[in-house]
């Protein structure tokens, strides 16, 4: 069964971070999705995450 209602969060280089109804989902769940992709990537090429300006990200 699918959702025709969906919503797709996308990287830059168009590889898909997360789908999400567009009747369930909430803002802070593709945030959260966004900032956590946004980290695993910059850990795969060495970037530092300690000046994040995003206080509540806390890693697991």
């Amino acid at each position: 069964m699918s959702d025709p209602d969906v919503i797709l969060l996308l990287a830059e280089d168009g590889h898909v971070v997360g789908r999400f109804s567009a009747l369930g989902a909430s803002m802070e769940e593709i945030g959260r999705a966004a900032w956590e992709d946004f980290f695993m990537r910059s850990d795969e090429i060495g970037c530092s995450n300690e000046s994040s300006p995003h206080d509540e990200h806390g890693g697991g």
